[in-house]
């Protein structure tokens, strides 16, 4: 019963930690929050543990995943730590299905961002004429290398358009979404016997 206790509070400190970590993460995107006294205070509190991330090859064509990868480590621990919490005895099975459910979350959450991005750009794209000089701009420039990545495997050497690119990645992103989802739930199904 009492590690029941402190494993639910544990799982609590981290999912404040996680959520303290999402807020300096946005503050950083507006420079005039980013260096107020309150910002400051967070970079204080959550630059050590996300400039652990930071120095690891986290960054593919020209998107820095390190601040996702390291708020879905946060959330991935906090559920172990909550599913430790509800656990009757802990199990090498017990461990085996909580590590692959850390390690999904972390990949999960990484799709989900990536789609959620795209799909946000994609319907600005079809709503806004010109994009130039706006946030959208230095978006384009972050994520363009990637989408022509994961695109140019369909095209075969042909030319792309910036829409096409976003199209093309967000189906191929949506579909590995699913393949894995359904791979690891029937991990988690043959772990479970």
């Amino acid at each position: 019963m009492a590690f029941s206790a402190l494993f639910r509070y544990a799982s609590t400190v981290v999912s404040v930690y996680a959520f303290v970590c999402f807020v300096r993460i946005f503050m950083t995107w507006i420079p005039q929050a980013n260096y107020s006294k309150f910002g400051r205070t967070l970079s204080r509190i959550c630059d050590p543990f996300l400039d652990l991330f930071r120095h690891l090859p986290l960054r593919f064509a020209g998107f820095d995943f390190s601040a996702a990868v390291a708020l879905c480590v946060l959330w991935g621990i906090s559920y172990v730590l909550g599913s430790l919490s509800q656990a009757n005895a802990i199990t090498p099975k017990t461990i085996a299905i909580l590590a692959l459910s850390l390690v999904w979350n972390i990949i999960s959450s990484i799709l989900i961002l990536l789609i959620v991005v795209i799909a946000i750009r994609l319907i600005v794209l079809f709503m806004t004429k010109s994009t130039y000089g706006t946030i959208w701009d230095t978006l384009d420039r972050s994520i363009s290398p990637m989408l022509f990545r994961i695109a140019a495997p369909f095209y075969k050497g042909r030319s792309i358009s910036f829409r096409g690119a976003l199209v093309i990645s967000l189906m191929a992103l949506a579909v590995s979404y699913i393949v894995l989802r359904t791979g690891t739930e029937r991990l988690f199904m043959l772990l479970a016997r």
